[in-house]
């Protein structure tokens, strides 16, 4: 949800961090449960929104993830605009911060001073 309200309210915001992200519901819908999947509505999706988005963007993504899978990431970031960064972690869904905040910290810097 990061690159949906992000993106719609970019005059409240420095930039975008998303982490262990799906492109959009249906897409994760069906990842999750294929065959249902095809049924979720498409109505919020991170990798239409993400490109309405002129301020600085950090996808962070576990290879690891068995949630979500890193190819979402992907999509996002390469529907971001620039500057944007991608990093890609080990870990399970959502752990960043647990593991990497320090690294995360320093990206977050980078990214905020190449506006």
């Amino acid at each position: 949800m990061a690159s949906v309200i992000g993106s719609n309210r970019q005059n409240e915001i420095d930039a975008i961090v998303v982490e262990g992200a799906f492109a959009s519901h249906r897409d994760e819908a069906r990842y999750t449960v294929p065959f249902w999947g095809s049924l979720v509505k498409n109505e919020e999706k991170a990798d239409v929104e993400i490109k309405k988005n002129w301020k600085p963007v950090l996808v962070i993504h576990s290879k690891e993830d068995k949630k979500v899978p890193i190819e979402f990431g992907k999509i996002i970031f390469e529907n971001a605009n620039h500057p944007k960064q991608f990093y890609e972690i080990e870990q399970s869904h959502i752990l960043g911060l647990q593991y990497y905040a320090e690294e995360i910290a320093e990206k977050i810097h980078q990214l905020l001073n190449s506006k």
